[in-house]
Order: structure tokens, then sequence, then C-alpha cells
């Protein structure tokens, strides 16, 4: 007789005997399945026999609250009523709403911000949606929504996500509204300032500034309301608010005295008089070969006459004539002399040229600093007479080409850079034919020896030469170094150990990055994530460094926080294991090789569906593993997705192993909750032992 039909045979037979001798199995009444949960044996909710133990098993994110096992009794009444499953986890955050920075709108202090493509994800382990709570600065906002008006500034808001047992859980982002558009300044119109003193007192209306953040403006200018001298004056008012917007305006003041008389024009000379002012400025210059003729208690000649407060010229009203000849062993001005005589054109070119060049050494040209020309004066041109004198040197060097403003990068990780303008070196002459003596002041501190190259800061330094003649005569110009700060900051974010614990939700902490930058100036750091509270996942913190030129660097580090690790599970003989890469290898299948069966350890009923690591790092519904070491019996009904064909190795076997477990995985609470595409690449495969041996019946057994 077949092994398997003999077996039947005995067990018939068996029960037989006990229904003769008048035995009766005691059952108990079945159990309701909890809610959230399962019992550990399936038949506590069928069939559940005289001491079998009902162990209330609930899902991920649930715990048992009573009593969490049961106990069936000789009498057939249990043990006391299980307890049931109360939900403790938090709303899961899927998706964390990004910072988000954008500019104030248009001539307004705010901005309307919209993170509806941007919005929170999050789900619940019940399958409800949780409850919502919005918070904007610390306020919260009735009815949420993803669409608010915020003010220029940084922003923090908070989303609280609570489910129906109470469980909450929470995030922030920030909202920086930036402020680009620079502030509005209107200079006033001033009338010219007509005054006999030299130094008068003026004022005028301040400009109307006014900014769309509404917050206080900071404006400065290069000259306030005071005493000034005579002259023409260019005032610059500039505007900067908060967020570093700047904006100006100017106008130009006009403080002359009134109109002085005509000089005399000297006899075989031209005075040249400015047109673009008042005609306050004269100079006084000889046709070569002729020289001024100085009279009694006249020692030199004035390099340029300016008209007086009271309407009278100064340093004096006398004006020599051109009546003697040039000493050749004398040294000359050349700005006092033109060639050709007067009124031909280009004696007019070079006696206006001459001009422009004495206002430009006057202390009426330094404090002008406009750019004049030739248009910008006029000739009158004197009488000719053929007698000479001779005069002293009083011309200063004339600087033929002045070094232009140099912008350089400061060098890689310095706060400094050598500048060396050699190729635009400036270029002075005397009319002495000597060379001038030179005097460098770098910010002010008088450098010894010169030189062309030389160490600056980040920043801008003013550059300063003198040029002075063996009479005293001196000339000088300034020019500007300004050495820009090009260089981000250099950050190092810690390398962070996974955060292993028992707890969903965990106290983490990490060493704050190193930062340094070349400037040796404080550096402002930002990051998206601040150690505190986080649950189970893996989070990216990124640092962002700042530095005050507004040169820009980040690191960024992975936290991995996660459950303690379960022991490996035992790989089934003549079968294998699927657990899952897409989380922490916690949610496991065995499977037999066809036409293999799991041979059940005494006390063990059913093949679980899946292994689940628990936090406490324990396997649940069990630790027991069968082997797949005995054959199929085709009157036996089957699961599918335990079984699979081929070779383990097998690449057909691996894709339908595989296939196997994203299906259950799709039917538990933990793909109801995931709420994600999982596929065959989010598994791996783990083959056990081959062993042909079988306990019970032989292939195609019935």
């Amino acid at each position: 007789m077949h092994a398997g039909r003999l077996l039947n045979v005995l067990i018939l037979a068996a029960f037989a005997v006990l229904e003769t001798c008048g035995y009766t199995e005691i059952l108990c009444q079945p159990l309701q399945k909890p809610q959230n949960g399962v019992f550990s044996v399936r038949q506590c909710m069928s069939q559940p026999s005289v001491r079998m133990i009902c162990a209330v098993i609930c899902y991920p994110g649930y715990v048992v609250q009573g009593q969490a096992s049961v106990v069936c009794k000789n009498d057939g009444t249990w043990s006391g009523t299980p307890g049931y499953c109360r939900d403790n986890q938090s709303p899961i955050i899927r998706h964390e709403t990004s910072n988000i920075i954008v500019n104030a709108a248009l001539d307004s202090n705010q901005a309307v911000v919209n993170w509806e493509q941007d919005k929170p994800r999050v789900i619940d382990n019940s399958r409800k949606v949780p409850s919502v709570r919005l918070y904007i600065g610390g306020r919260e906002i009735k009815g949420g929504g993803y669409e608010h008006t915020f003010k220029i500034g940084l922003t923090t808001v908070k989303y609280v996500f609570t489910d129906d047992s109470g469980n909450s859980a929470d995030f922030f982002f920030r909202v920086e509204v930036r402020d680009v558009q620079p502030p509005t300044i209107t200079c006033p119109k001033v009338d010219p300032v007509v005054s006999p003193d030299r130094e008068v007192d003026v004022s005028w209306v301040q400009p109307t500034v006014t900014d769309n953040s509404g917050k206080p403006v900071r404006v400065i200018s290069n000259m306030s309301p005071g005493k000034l001298y005579r002259g023409r004056y260019k005032v610059v008012y500039e505007a900067r608010d908060e967020a570093g917007n700047r904006a100006s305006c100017s106008f130009t003041l006009h403080v002359r005295p009134p109109k002085c008389p005509d000089l005399h024009t000297p006899i075989n000379g031209a005075v040249s008089c400015d047109t673009f002012g008042f005609g306050m400025f004269c100079t006084l210059q000889c046709q070569n070969p002729y020289d001024f003729d100085l009279p009694a208690g006249m020692t030199s000649v004035p390099n340029y006459y300016a008209c007086g407060g009271g309407g009278r010229w100064f340093p004096s009203t006398q004006v020599p004539d051109c009546t003697r000849y040039q000493n050749p062993n004398g040294s000359f001005v050349r700005t006092l002399y033109y060639d050709n005589e007067c009124p031909d054109p280009r004696a007019q070119k070079q006696i206006k040229e001459n001009g422009v060049s004495s206002f430009k050494m006057s202390p009426f040209g330094s404090s002008c600093n406009c750019g004049l020309t030739v248009d910008d004066f006029r000739v009158i041109c004197g009488a000719t007479n053929t007698s000479a004198v001779r005069a002293p040197d009083n011309q200063s060097p004339i600087i033929s080409h002045q070094t232009s403003d140099i912008t350089v990068n400061a060098a890689l990780d310095s706060n400094q850079a050598v500048v060396n303008w050699e190729q635009d070196k400036p270029r002075v002459t005397d009319n002495s034919g000597k060379v001038p003596s030179v005097r460098l002041y770098i910010s002010g501190r008088e450098i010894k020896g010169g030189g062309y190259e030389h160490t600056f800061k980040i920043g801008v330094t003013t550059v300063k030469y003198v040029f002075t003649d063996d009479s005293g005569n001196s000339a000088d110009f300034i020019f500007r170094v300004d050495v820009r700060d090009v260089q981000p900051p250099t950050i190092t974010c810690p390398k962070v150990d996974p955060v292993v614990s028992t707890n969903r939700e965990v106290d983490v902490s990490w060493v704050q990055p190193t930062v340094t930058d070349n400037s040796g100036k404080p550096v402002t750091v930002i990051s998206n994530f601040s150690p505190g509270k986080f649950y189970w996942g893996r989070y990216k913190v990124v640092y962002d460094a700042r530095d005050e030129a507004g040169n820009r660097a980040s690191c960024s580090f992975t936290l991995n926080v996660e459950p303690p690790k379960c022991p490996d599970l035992h790989t089934p003989i003549n079968g294998a294991l699927s657990c899952d890469t897409f989380g922490f290898g916690m949610f496991c299948t065995l499977q037999c090789q066809n036409p293999y069966d799991f041979d059940l350890p005494t006390g063990m009923t059913s093949v679980p569906n899946y292994y689940v690591c628990g936090g406490g790092g324990r396997w649940a519904p069990t630790t027991q593993v069968p082997d797949c070491t005995r054959y199929q019996n085709r009157n036996e009904y089957l699961v599918r997705t335990l079984y699979y064909d081929y070779k383990c190795p097998d690449p057909r076997a691996q894709k339908q192993i595989k296939e196997n477990t994203v299906s259950i995985f799709q039917e538990t609470p933990f793909g109801w909750l995931c709420n994600c595409n999982v596929t065959v690449e989010n598994f791996r495969v783990i083959c056990g032992a081959t062993n042909t041996s079988a306990v019970r019946g032989t292939p195609g057994s019935k």
C-alpha cells in the first residue's frame, strides 16, 4: 500500500478507537481577530484547543493594551480577555517642504509665496489622513493652505500632523523674502550761493528717501550743509537699506563771490579765465621768448588769480607784463608760457591747455573733481612789446601720466594680494629739467624706498604720490587699490556614524562643521537640520557657509537613524530567504523550491507569510524557520508566493523569488503604509543549501 494512504488509514483508525472509548476533544470559544493585529496562532480564531497560547501580535506602529496573551484552559474556557492593539506611532512625514527664497514684490515689503508644488506628504499607520495645523512665525493659521503672504526677512513655517490617537509629528521650513529693490532717493534743486565771504554757511533741503521695506534707510553724503568755500561742488547722497541695496542722487552746488573787475592783460602775454564757473579763476601766461617783469614788491608770479569774496583778486591785484626776455639758464613753469602769437589758433589752444593744467593742480581743481577741457576756458590777448626781464622758478612738477585705479582678487587661501603697477607707473617732468623727488604713501603711511610692488589687504586702499622739485614746488595724485575676496569659505562636515536605537524617535547630536575663510572674518552658517529628535530613516543634512563678500560653499552628510539589527534568519534547506534592501533589511519571506515543501518542526502549525524585525532586535512572529525537507502533497492547498521554480541561483528563480516577495509585501500593513512603488530591485535573495532527502512523501504523492 502507498505510504501516504497507509498513514491516512492509521489516523482514521486512531480516531475510531478514541470515539469508541468515549473521548471528545475540548475546544475553547474562537477568539475575534484583534483590530490592527493578529494572534500568534491562526487556530485561535477557528478551533483553539486546550493549552493553546494565543498571543496578541500588533502591526507595526501598534502596541498591546491589556493582556498580551491568553491560554485555553482544560475546561474549555479562556484564562482571560486578550488585549487590543493601541496606535502609538506618530504620522510619518514622507516629504518635507524645502526652504524657500523669493524676492519681495516690486514696491512692496512682502511677497506671496506658494509651495503647493512642494507641499508636505504624510501618512499614518491607521491609513487615515492625519489632521494638520499650520504655524507661520509662531502663529497658527486657520484653514492652512499653501499660499500665504510673508514680510521681508526670514520666517519659520511649521506643520504639525496629528492622528486620531493623538500621536503627532512635525517639521518646519523657512521662507526668506529678500529685499532686492534699492531705495528711491530724490535730491533737491539748489540755487547758486553768492557771498563776499570765502567761507559761507550753506544749507539745503535734505533728499526725500523712501524704501519698499518700510524700514529706516541709512543715508550718507560726501558733503553736509555747513561752512563751504567758494567753488563748484558735486554733492552726492547715497541711500542704503537694511538689505544692502543702494541708490544715489546728486546735485551741483555753486558758491561764488561777487564778480571781480577785469584783470589787466599782460603785454606780450595773455590771460586765460574759466567759462564754466564764475570767471573767478585766471592764469597769466607769456609768449615765448618773453618772461614776466615783476614790479617792486612782487617776488613771484601767482600760479593763478582767484576772485575774492570782497570782489577783489587774490593773491594780488598786480599783474606783471611780459616785458623782458627769459634767462636761458633759469627754470620755467611750463604752464606760464606759450608759443606763437596769441591770436594764432595754435597759441589759443596751448594757452587754454595751460589754464586747464593750472586749474587741476590748484585747490579749486582738487575740490571740483570735474573733467575740465579747453572748452571751459577763454583767452584775452595782450598788446605786443619787445622789452623783457627774468623771473624765478615757481612751477610745480608736471604729472603727465597717473596710475589708474587697480582691482585684483586676493591670493588663494589669503586675505591679501601682491599688486604691481610698474607697467602703469606715473610719469612726471619739471621745468628745471631735473627729476623731482618722490614720496609714496599707502593708507596715509609713508613707504620708504617707494617701489611699484606692495602687499594689500582685502578692501579698498588709497595710494598717494607726491613729487617735489628742487625749489620746493610739489604736485601729487592718488589712485586706489581694490583687493576683492572671490574665494568661498572652506566647510567640512563631520563623519556621522549610524544611530541605532530601539525607539522610533531618537535624540541625535553631531559635531558642527569646521568652517574657515581666507578673509579671516566671521562666516554665516545655516543648515536644513539641527541636532535634536529624529525618527528612523535616512536624512541628508546640508550646511551652507557664506562669507562677508557673499561667496558661498556647502557640505553635507547622510544621517542614518535605524533600529537594532536582528540576527540573521536561518536560510531553509532546498529553499531561499528574500529580504528588503530599501529599508533596514527588516522584512523577509521564506520560499521553497518546487517540488519541496516546508517541514514544520514540533509546535509550529504554519509558515508565516513574512518575518518582521521588531524595534527590540527580535523577529516576529517567530524566530523558527522550517527547512524545505519534504515533498509537496499535491492534495494540499499551496500559497503560490511561498514557492518558486528552478534552482535558487538561476536568474529565473531569483526573479520569481523577488516577485513573490513584492506581492506579499504589497498585501501587508507595511505595504499599505509605505505607499511606495516597490519592485524586485528593492529585494535581495539568499539561497539555502540543497538536500534531496525528504521526511515524508514522495514526489507527486496524494
